[in-house]
C-alpha cells in the first residue's frame, strides 16, 4: 500500500526525533529547515520559528552574535567546520564527527563549546538538504583537561572541593557504569596462593 505524503513526513519526523543528539536539517545557505526534539532542548526550547534562521545565529556564534557580520560573511567563516561540513555534504561528501571548538556568546560573556560535527546529504523533491548532527563534548573535554586526583587514595576533587571515589565521580559526570575485577598484580598481592596456583597449575 502506497504511503501518503503526510505519512512520509510523519515517518521522517519520528526517525529524526529518535536521535538522542541535536539534529538540524539545513540547506546550502546554512538556513535551518527543520530540527528534532533533542535540538529543541539543546537550544533552550527552540520552536518552529527557528525555520529560516541561519545556523550561526542559532548557535550564538561569536562572529554572528556581535551583529557586525551575518552568518557566513565574516573572515572567520572560511574556517568554520560546521559551514565547511555542510558544503561538503551538499557536494555529496559526508563528514563524520569532525571536532570544532567554537566561541559562543552567552549573555555578556563568551564561552567555548567543543562540538563533534556530522553531516549527511539527502534529497527532497530534487532539493539537496543536509542532516547536521551536533554533539556537545565540552564537559568531557574539561574532564580530560585536568582532574585533581589524590596521589594516595585516588579520589577526585570536584568544583565544590568535595572528594569522590573515581567511579562515583565519573558516573555522576559522564553517566558511566562500571564492572569490577582484579588485575594480575592485585590478584598476586591480595591472593598470593591463588595466584601461584593459576600461574603454576601443576605445582
Amino acid at each position: 500500500m502506497q504511503q501518503s505524503a503526510a505519512e512520509h513526513i510523519g515517518f521522517f519526523e519520528s526517525v529524526l526525533n529518535a536521535f538522542p543528539s541535536p539534529v538540524l536539517v539545513v540547506d546550502k545557505d546554512m538556513e535551518v529547515v527543520s530540527r528534532n526534539t533533542a535540538a529543541a532542548q539543546f537550544f533552550d526550547g527552540l520552536d518552529e520559528s527557528v525555520v529560516h534562521v541561519k545556523t550561526g545565529a542559532l548557535l550564538s556564534c561569536l562572529h554572528t552574535a556581535s551583529g557586525a557580520s551575518p552568518c557566513g560573511t565574516s573572515r572567520a567563516c572560511a574556517n568554520c567546520v560546521i559551514r565547511n561540513s555542510v558544503h561538503d555534504a551538499i557536494e555529496g561528501h559526508r563528514a563524520m564527527r569532525r571536532r570544532y571548538r567554537m566561541r559562543a556568546k552567552q549573555g555578556d560573556s563568551v564561552r567555548e563549546i567543543l562540538l563533534l560535527v556530522t553531516t549527511a546529504p539527502f534529497l527532497v523533491a530534487d532539493r539537496t538538504l543536509v542532516l547536521l548532527v551536533l554533539e556537545d563534548i565540552s564537559e568531557l573535554a574539561e574532564l580530560k583537561a585536568m582532574i585533581p586526583i589524590c596521589a594516595n587514595c585516588k579520589k577526585i576533587r570536584d568544583d565544590q572541593a568535595y572528594w569522590h571515589h573515581v567511579e562515583a565521580y565519573l558516573q555522576d559526570h559522564l553517566d558511566l557504569q562500571f564492572t569490577h575485577g582484579l588485575c594480575p598484580d592485585c590478584v598476586t598481592k591480595l591472593y598470593p596462593q591463588a595466584a601461584r596456583t593459576l600461574n603454576h597449575p601443576d605445582s
